[in-house]
Parts: C-alpha cells; structure tokens; sequence
C-alpha cells in the first residue's frame, strides 16, 4: 500500500473562490463562530439555532461553550437563517447565509444588552473564506452545473477545477463523447487514487487499481443538488491522496416541486470543413456527429409533512459519432471485407437512469435516508476501437443491471454528540454481447498491411443478454461499504472518530470463448485478393475471482484557540485480499485446472498521521494562512488479488503459420508449429518482492517465499505476484 506524503501551504482571501473545508461530513457543511458582548468578552451560554427549509428538522441547536464559541454539525447545503439568544440581551438574526459541502462558514454575533423580545436582523453577504479548516476543493452548485456550457460529466466537472485533469474517458467537445467511464487527477497525482461519494459514501468499483479507471455507474445529474471536488489538505476521514469527489444527491421538501430538460442535436445542426481541396487529396468524410440526446426530468415533495419525503429523477442520455474513413461491412457473414459507403461506421454509448430518495425524521432525533439508484448502460460500438475495426468486430458492452443501494442513520444525541452510520451496496455487472448481424460462425479477420480487423470481435466469449449473473461472458466489479461516525463538539473543541469498512467483489470470465479462432490476412497489393497467413487459438473460457477487504479507524481532533485553529488527525488502514479456490474446466483445445486459494496477497497495515493548522489572519475571517503536511496510502482493492490469481497467468493465445491452397480453409497440412507450446498452461512471469504483502514475512522468517497455493511458505519456484513500487515512497507537492 503506497504511501504518499504531502505537504500544503495555502494562502487565501477574500477573493479566493474554492471553498475550504476539514472533517465534516463530505456531504454536508457546518456553521461555527463565537458569540460577544458589546465590551468584547465572550457569552457563554448562548442559544444558537440555525433553521432552513433544507432541514427536515427545520431546526438545528446548540449552545456557546465557556470560549463563547459554537459550531453546528451535519447541515446539508442551503440557505440558512442563524438566531443568537441569551436572557438579558437582544436576540441576533443572521440571515441569508448560503451554505455550500464541506464548507465551515463563520457566523459570529456581538449580543447588546437589552430584552430578549428585541431581536437584531442582520443580513450580507455569505462568507467564502473558511478560517478553520485546511482541506481545499471546489463546490458546483447546481445553479453552476446548469449554467455553463461544460459536460455535465466527471470530465466536465474536472474543466472547471483548478489543477485537475482527466485522464481517462476521452476529449470531449461539446458533448460528443458522451459519458463514459473515467477517472481524473489533480496536479499530476494518480487518477486511480481518485475516490468518488455519493452522500458522503464510496460508489468506486470493488477492483481498485486493476481496471484503470474508478467508476462505471454514471449518476444521475437530476438527482443532484451539487458537486464537491476535494484537491488537497484532506483530513483522517479520506484514503489516498487523490482528489476525492462527492456527489451530494437532492431531497424533496414540505412542497412538490419537479423539473424537466430535453436537448438534442445530429449532424444536420453541425458544418464541417471538408473542402474540394480536401476530396481532391482522398479525404472522402470528415468526423461528424450523428446524434447527442439527453432528456430527463425530476420531481419530489412531502410525503408527510415534516416527517417524510421523496425525490424522484429519471434520465436518458447518449451520444453517438461517426469518426473518418470507417464504414460497414457490405460481404458480413464471409471472409472478406467490402466497405458500404452508404453506411458509415460510428461510435456511441447511451445510458438509462432511474434513482429514488426517502427521507424519513423518524422522531425528533433519528433521522433515516434511503437511496436507490438503477441504471443501464451501453458502449454499443466502443471508441477505442473505431478506427482500427469494421463495427461487426468492435466490443459491444452492456453494463446492467447495475444498481446502488445506501441507507443511512443520523442522531445528534445531545447537542455536542452527533452519531452517524450507513451502508452502501454497488453492483455492477458487463455482459459481452455481438454486434448487430454477427453470428457464432463468424470468424474474425484482421488485414495485416493496414491492422483492420473485421467479421467479428477477436477471441470474445460473448455472454446471454438474458442468461444469470454469473454467465461466461460477464465481468463484475461489486463492493459493499460502510462507516460509522461519531462527533462530540464543544465549540471551540471538535472531535471526530470513525471507522470504516469496504469489502471488493472482482468476478469475471476471460474474454476466449472454447474453440474460438481468428484468421490473419495480407494482401500483397491494395487491389489484390488476401492471402492467409496464419490462425490464432484461444483458449477456453476461465471464471476468475478476487476478493479484498479493507478496514479503517481514524481520529480527527480540532482546536481553536483565539484565531489560531489546529487540524489534528491519525489513520489506521489495514487490506486484506485473497484469492478463492477456483476451477477451470476442459475445453477444445486444452484441459482444465485446480487452484487451490490464494492468501494474503496483500496483508498490510498503515498508519497515516495528518497535521494542519489555519490562522484567521486579520480576525475577520476574510483572509486565512493555512499549512497542512500527512501521509496517505494507495487506493488499492482486489487489484493485487487479482494480478496473482493464477487464471490471469494462463497463457490464453497461440498461433500457426498458415500456407493455404486458396479455399480459405486451414487443414492440418497447412499449418506451421504451435507458436507457444505453453499454451492453455499456467506460466508466471511476476514475482514478489520481498517486503511485498505476507510473501515478505515467509522470506523474512523462512528464507523462502511463500507458495501461490499455499498459506505456508514454500519453495522459490512456486512463488508468483507482482514486483511493484516501494510502499515507502513519498511525494512533496507545496502550493502558495
């Protein structure tokens, strides 16, 4: 588990736009200040009540401590109205303060003498420095999100984040890449580190590092109300060090309300630049759009009156592009390739959408969220390979079903005792599945001299769109998560303690189907008929499966003293991953395997101090100095599990030379030697490093490895993982 140190300087001001928070819930902000008499001295004793129509309570209470000073927990994002009383002076309404994820936004008061039946109404702007905390991000209201002419995507959201870029997903322009599955990163980090939160909690896929990318269940923006990207300065309560990005989903209210939005374009809406000049050199078509579509609406409100509520959103969306010079099959169902320029070839994926929100006060302290989200997504004709295939040979992916169900518990036992908990369940699933007019005898042919492949996808096992869940064919990233959380603030006193745990679900068949071929062709001229040249054997299909379990406890403590306020936290992580006794049966071409399971791999346990402090220079809360230096470990999951499950080092492919007598027909007396005479066997070609996992230990204690099938140490030629980078390497990265 890598870790990673980093340090943080910050310096911020009035003028400073990107919010900056600490260790309040990631999907919720807080309102802290201290409350004094005319003379200066601070009130302790004094009743702060923050109410807005985004509370189901409507009103949250506490009161100043023996510093006169108060913080109010767990607010979700709204306008709040603040009232300040005590017996023997004059009430203070602060209204009008836009509270936004994550934020700390200070309120203080200054209490005249005077009745308690006067009351003082103040109103201004709300205050965008935060002047306790040390963590920096960027808030996308959903006023922001609907306004600018970005994508409404996690590449679009990165557009507009200082120092974040997308590293997977695609350039998008103006919408015509879609939503596609991705992963962004923040001045240069590791986009696999990326951690992303719907409410607070992980919605990541179950095989961290090993898929490349962190999310493949797209939400829902109508189920929005606003978008957190959090860039540095993270406390106890995060993982890595990556950007961690939180979706805060919306909620009905005591009134109905709902909203509609359709936009759609094709190429007639668009021009291009193809030139007489152009034709005349070759280029017969330009990259064009052939449709972008989103349509979708939202509605919520009471169920009861202050006691339950519902919020209902539904989306259809997709976007579909021709790229130059592609075009279908007019001879599918042969050998052979005839582009059909009436056809041109194009890229697209769509998404379905449906997500449902209750929340439920269950009594005056116990408040209950449920959310449910369903989804359907398609690559139907995948973009990574629409310049290298003709469409009856690119991968068609449909991701369903795919669902997220979280439920979560929230009870401020007293007014300085907050306790929190919830459960999230991902499930994704990807079924394989043919192209439209491609059957089980097609063969797939690529065309040495240009690299076009065609007649069907090489070595796809392709799945039942309908068949069970665990179909050959299939692929499954499913995790569960949860945490409990428990804060005690005094007011000029917060502590936080958690514990969290994420348990990962990798599962899926290899991409061979049994029996499966693929033909190579070269033609010696452009005009010329293909001549074979030789015939790759796949293997038969194999069910892979991993499984991790990762635990976390962390503190977080929070002290101001006068404008001083120090960020105190520590984190302890520990990862376990293990491979499953697992079999594989006999195919065409080769025999079946026994694996006996695989332990440990890893076993590690971290612990990560994180530091900072934040000065209200100027004691106006407009212009705050900060600093923050902490230690983060790798986002990591089944990954490593994955990569020494030993179906993952089974030689899947092999080829023979291809001598054919003109009837397209390969006969043994045609063909060369096998490639690879390890084919269809298990051949390793990584290794632990000493101090990797519990490997480390059997080498430290035993002088010997330990055996991949085995959870005792065994001999050196039985040992197989990976060689991956020290777990003790750091990162600086300063910011003034």
């Amino acid at each position: 588990m890598r870790s990673r140190l980093l340090v943080l300087f910050v310096v911020s001001g009035s003028i400073l736009l990107p919010r900056l928070g600490w260790a309040q819930s990631a999907t919720t902000g807080s309102i802290a200040g201290v409350v004094r008499d005319t003379t200066g001295a601070v009130l302790p004793g004094v009743t702060v009540e923050a109410a807005s129509p985004a509370l189901i309570e409507k009103v949250r209470t506490v009161v100043t401590d023996d510093q006169g000073q108060y913080k109010i927990l767990d607010l979700r994002p709204g306008a709040y109205t603040v009232t300040f009383s005590l017996a023997g002076f004059t009430s203070v309404k602060r209204e009008g303060l836009q509270l936004t994820t994550g934020f700390t936004a200070p309120a203080n008061a200054e209490l005249r003498v005077g009745s308690i039946a006067e009351t003082v109404t103040v109103s201004g702007a709300s205050p965008v420095v935060d002047v306790q905390n040390v963590r920096t991000q960027n808030v996308l209201s959903r006023d922001v999100l609907d306004t600018l002419p970005t994508g409404k995507t996690i590449q679009g959201w990165a557009s507009l984040t200082l120092g974040v870029t997308a590293v997977q997903g695609g350039q998008d322009v103006g919408g015509n890449k879609g939503e596609q599955p991705g992963s962004i990163a923040i001045h240069g980090g590791r986009h696999v580190d990326m951690q992303a939160f719907l409410d607070g909690m992980s919605y990541n896929i179950g095989a961290g590092q090993a898929a490349g990318y962190n999310l493949i269940l797209k939400l829902n923006q109508y189920a929005t109300q606003e978008v957190t990207l959090e860039t540095g300065g993270m406390a106890a309560e995060s993982e890595s060090a990556g950007i961690q990005v939180n979706l805060v989903p919306k909620e009905g209210g005591n009134t109905f309300n709902g909203s509609f939005l359709a936009a759609y374009t094709n190429k007639n809406l668009q021009s291009d630049n193809l030139t007489d000049e152009l034709r005349a050199r070759g280029l017969t078509s330009t990259s064009s759009v052939k449709r972008i579509y989103d349509f979708g609406g939202s509605f919520g409100g009471p169920i009861k009156q202050d006691r339950l509520w519902f919020f209902l959103a539904n989306r259809f969306w997709g976007a579909q592009e021709y790229p130059p010079g592609n075009y279908f099959n007019k001879t599918q169902g042969t050998l052979f390739y005839t582009p059909d320029f009436s056809r041109p070839a194009y890229n697209g994926n769509e998404q379905r959408d449906v997500s449902l929100r209750l929340t439920w006060q269950a009594s005056q302290k116990n408040k209950l969220t449920f959310g449910e989200t369903v989804q359907y997504n398609c690559i139907c004709y995948d973009p990574n390979f629409v310049n290298r295939r003709a469409p009856e040979a690119m991968i068609s992916a449909q991701q369903r079903p795919m669902f997220l169900t979280q439920v979560a518990w929230t009870y401020p036992a007293a007014s300085r005792l907050l306790l929190q908990a919830g459960v999230t369940y991902l499930f994704t699933g990807q079924r394989l599945v043919r192209t439209a007019g491609v059957t089980s005898s097609d063969i797939p042919v690529t065309e040495l001299s240009t690299g076009y492949t065609y007649g069907a996808t090489p070595g796809i096992i392709y799945a039942d769109p309908n068949g069970p869940s665990k179909a050959r064919g299939r692929t499954m990233f499913s995790q569960a998560n949860s945490r409990f959380i428990l804060s005690y603030v005094t007011g000029s006193h917060a502590f936080k303690a958690g514990f969290t745990s994420f348990n990962g679900f990798s599962d899926g068949s290899s991409t061979t189907q049994d029996g499966a071929v693929s033909y190579s062709f070269r033609k010696p001229t452009p005009d010329a008929a293909p001549l074979p040249v030789s015939v790759t054997y796949y293997s038969n299909p194999n069910y892979a499966s991993s499984r991790a379990i990762k635990l976390a406890l962390y503190g977080e403590d929070q002290w101001t003293i006068r404008d001083l306020t120090l960020n105190l936290g520590v984190r302890f992580d520990s990862l376990h991953g293990w491979n499953p006794a697992q079999s594989k049966p006999a195919g065409k071409w080769v025999g079946g395997f026994e694996f006996a399971k695989i332990d440990d791999v890893p076993n590690w346990k971290d612990i990560s101090p994180r530091l900072g402090a934040a000065y209200n220079l100027f004691g106006n809360s407009k212009t705050a100095v900060k600093a923050s230096v902490g230690r983060y470990v790798q986002s990591e999951l089944t990954s490593i599990a994955s990569a020494t499950n030993r179906f993952n080092s089974i030689v899947t492919s092999a080829t023979r030379t291809w001598t054919d007598d003109g009837d397209y027909i390969p006969e043994d007396n045609e063909l060369g030697a096998l490639s690879n005479s390890a084919f269809g066997t298990v051949v390793v070609n990584r290794r632990y490093a000493d101090d990797y996992g519990r490997a480390g230990e059997c080498a430290r204690t035993t002088g010997r490895p330990r055996h991949p099938s085995s959870t005792s140490c065994g001999p050196a030629s039985g040992c197989q993982s990976a060689i991956f980078a020290a777990r003790t390497a750091t990162s600086w990265s300063p910011t003034i």
